[in-house]
């Protein structure tokens, strides 16, 4: 019945040609607008009073672009009537934007994602897919820059895997830290907006920037660091710090194609990588010790009640994963579902008491 309903879903999303499409999950939410082709991040700070912080400024969510470098021309994704786009439904926690030129195609596909240490979806996969259209070699790079806002309330706009704290422009160009947190100074259950800059699965940048925001965008790629200044532009913008991935240009081949791999999300304590390294049954267990740790926890019922409903929501997708590909499915795992919904179980009936 999920499938169908999933499926019907996909139909209407296609022919109601819809401005905005949420891929929900866990404790992550993407909004994507197919007017502007840009998306906002939300995660999901508070389950008791369903509470979503935005993890990227999301005021304008077109501040957060994506820029394609073709020989000497910069095109930005969703603003560019050198391209029809589309935004493509895959399922219920994966989506795309595809652009189409004569030149080139681009595909980015949004995936919900989880930390190697969470239960619940916390992240997003973001897959950039170029592929040269024309019949002659393209020379093609690529730039993401991430309107960042967690950190401009504090003198640390950005803090790094390695410890070190940003407070002025600054780049790497080499010897990347595994990633950087814009960090949230309010007291939270979560550190922050994380960005991974190497590890499994992703594409490490060629260049790094953190300045202004304005500055950044205005000269995306000849953009010239200096580090004696902050994150004003005066009188312009003040205090607006972000920051920009650079993925230098590489000669396409006719019909070839490159693809760029980033992950976002919530900064946890736990990190993110872009491989599925055979985690179905690990993934399984992280869920099982999710319902046993609420079970633990049942002071806050309503909270503990939310929980549980995301853990039913994500035990569900690995049902339809499982009927899609029955083959990966152990006795391991059928034993751990079993258990995981003996413990969903349990604690119903402590629900319909209150």
């Amino acid at each position: 019945m999920k499938k169908f309903v999933s499926a019907v879903f996909i139909v209407l999303f296609i022919i109601s040609g819809v401005s905005a499409l949420d891929l929900t999950g866990g404790k992550i939410k993407v909004t994507l607008y197919n007017s502007n082709g840009r998306f906002s991040l939300y995660y999901l700070d508070n389950i008791s009073n369903n509470k979503y912080v935005p993890l990227l400024f999301d005021k304008d969510p077109k501040t957060t672009a994506l820029f394609i470098n073709v020989g000497n021309k910069i095109y930005t994704m969703g603003d560019s009537s050198f391209f029809k786009q589309e935004l493509k439904n895959i399922n219920s926690t994966s989506a795309s934007f595809v652009w189409t030129s004569e030149i080139i195609q681009v595909t980015e596909t949004f995936t919900l994602v989880k930390s190697l240490k969470s239960a619940f979806f916390d992240g997003v996969k973001i897959a950039v897919r170029i592929e040269n259209q024309s019949e002659t070699q393209q020379d093609i790079g690529v730039s993401y820059l991430l309107d960042t806002y967690m950190g401009e309330n504090s003198k640390t706009h950005f803090l790094t895997s390695d410890g070190t704290h940003i407070q002025a422009e600054t780049y790497y160009t080499s010897d990347l830290p595994a990633y950087f947190i814009s960090p949230l100074k309010t007291e939270s259950s979560f550190k922050g907006f994380q960005c991974m800059l190497k590890g499994a699965g992703i594409t490490p940048p060629d260049r790094v920037i953190f300045a202004n925001w304005k500055r950044l965008k205005e000269n995306i790629f000849s953009f010239s660091v200096q580090n004696s200044r902050n994150f004003n532009f005066l009188p312009y913008s003040i205090n607006d710090s972000a920051s920009a991935l650079y993925y230098n240009q590489h000669s396409l081949a006719s019909k070839k194609d490159r693809e760029i791999v980033l992950l976002l999300g919530a900064a946890t304590g736990s990190l993110f990588q872009g491989t599925d390294t055979g985690a179905k049954t690990s993934e399984i267990n992280k869920l099982y010790i999710q319902t046993v740790q609420t079970e633990k926890n049942t002071t806050d019922i309503e909270a503990s009640l939310k929980t549980d409903l995301l853990a039913v929501d994500d035990l569900i997708k690995k049902i339809d994963d499982s009927l899609e590909s029955p083959e990966l499915l152990s006795k391991d795992n059928i034993t751990m579902m079993k258990q995981i919904i003996g413990n969903l179980e349990q604690r119903k009936k402590l629900y319909e008491n209150r």
